[in-house]
């Protein structure tokens, strides 16, 4: 059952851009992990200076526990810990099915196949896409960023089709 982790993150405000880089090369680095369906990072709307949101989909609950012994996860905690104003909260949800209605199943046991598809949340850093073979991260734009697997934009799909932006 695919799992994503939700971590609202409490940085120092004056370290707020430190946390950011740290934050975004984490969401970089999970989204290459064995296991990952995605990450992304993201200043909440309405968030205040230096909370962020990391949000990590996982194959399932194995995958995100593997996750937790690696030595790429210690140098995160490391790094991130001087940068916090107080710890992390973080909420875990087991997913056995998404979708969007009208388009079909995203993600579960009906979706044969399809990797999990992470939602579009908060205010998003970049663009997201779902495909499992690549990851990528657009630069900052707006005071945001997101990482997640191959980078895509909602209007770079529209023009595909040749739809009008917005």
């Amino acid at each position: 059952m695919t799992v994503l982790i939700h971590a609202e993150i409490h940085g120092l405000v004056g370290r707020a851009s430190e946390l950011r880089d740290v934050l975004r090369d984490h969401a970089e680095q999970l989204a290459r992990a064995e296991g990952s369906l995605g990450a992304a990072a993201y200043e909440p709307l309405g968030g205040g200076p230096g909370e962020f949101v990391v949000d990590a989909w996982w194959r399932d609950e194995a995958a995100l526990r593997a996750h937790y012994a690696t030595a790429e996860y210690a140098h995160y905690v490391q790094l991130v810990g001087e940068l916090l104003a107080r710890p992390g909260d973080a909420t875990v949800h087991t997913i056995e099915r998404s979708y969007r209605p009208g388009r079909g199943p995203l993600v579960g046991s009906d979706a044969a196949g399809l990797a999990a598809r992470p939602p579009r949340t908060g205010q998003p850093w970049g663009s997201h896409s779902h495909s499992p073979r690549r990851a990528s991260c657009s630069p900052p734009s707006w005071s945001s960023f997101a990482c997640s697997r191959g980078a895509t934009s909602r209007t770079d799909r529209r023009r595909s089709r040749g739809a009008p932006d917005g």
